[in-house]
């Protein structure tokens, strides 16, 4: 009896195996066979939420980061804003992004990217001494959900980031390091939940730079929740 109910066992773990891989090579078999139209699907849908220009250097496929699914990987990914040329300051840097994309999705209309982890980098928000701030790229944009593609985000990841936010006419200079900040969404009708958890060090924070800086290389670790209402 023992022996059948191993036999069983190996075999559905077998199966199971089995069906993982399956489901893996088709997915990037798909993606493969695709890969113009997601890549370029991807980064003009990313590049419609923050109303950035989106670039990167080079694109691989990955199937360990979301196995079975596939994962897009885009090398040196940078968002910036439209005044780059003169400030040479960009809005977002990361070595490495990672985008997964659904096995469920492959075949319909429409594909959702619900899941971005990106690794190595920064995000630098700040005021100049003139008023102009690279903060309107987070600004809702009205056609960044239209597409073949859509940005339906349940999950964001940030490995290994830094976060910056200087204001020269408030005097605020804020630097964060994160080894590792997690998002997770959860949207039901007009409300929208947000779990956060984070590990890392505070460089600094600067309320009034002319006062001084406060929290001086303070390591954390934090889990926060809190609730969106919003209208459709």
């Amino acid at each position: 009896m023992f022996r059948k109910v191993m036999r069983w066992l190996l075999w559905s773990f077998i199966g199971v195996l089995s069906m993982l891989f399956i489901i893996a090579v088709v997915s990037l078999t798909y993606v493969f066979l695709n890969q113009d139209r997601i890549v370029k699907s991807i980064t003009a849908s990313i590049g419609k939420e923050i109303n950035g220009e989106i670039s990167n250097q080079d694109v691989s496929f990955d199937l360990i980061q979301f196995f079975p699914a596939t994962a897009i990987h885009l090398k040196e990914f940078s968002a910036r804003d439209s005044m780059y040329a003169k400030h040479k300051m960009e809005l977002l840097h990361a070595k490495d992004v990672f985008v997964r994309v659904n096995f469920k999705d492959l075949f319909s209309s429409k594909i959702d990217i619900e899941h971005i982890t990106l690794e190595n980098g920064n995000i630098y928000l700040f005021t100049d001494s003139t008023g102009y701030s690279n903060k309107y790229l987070f600004t809702e944009n009205s056609k960044s959900n239209t597409g073949t593609f859509q940005t339906k985000l349940t999950r964001l990841v940030f490995k290994n980031f830094k976060v910056i936010y200087r204001d020269q006419i408030k005097n605020k200079f804020f630097n964060i390091y994160f080894n590792q900040l997690k998002c997770n969404f959860f949207i039901e009708k007009s409300l929208k939940k947000v779990d956060l958890a984070s590990i890392g060090k505070i460089k600094f924070l600067g309320f009034n730079v002319y006062k001084g800086f406060y929290g001086i290389s303070t390591p954390f670790e934090t889990t926060i929740s809190f609730f969106i209402f919003f209208s459709k």
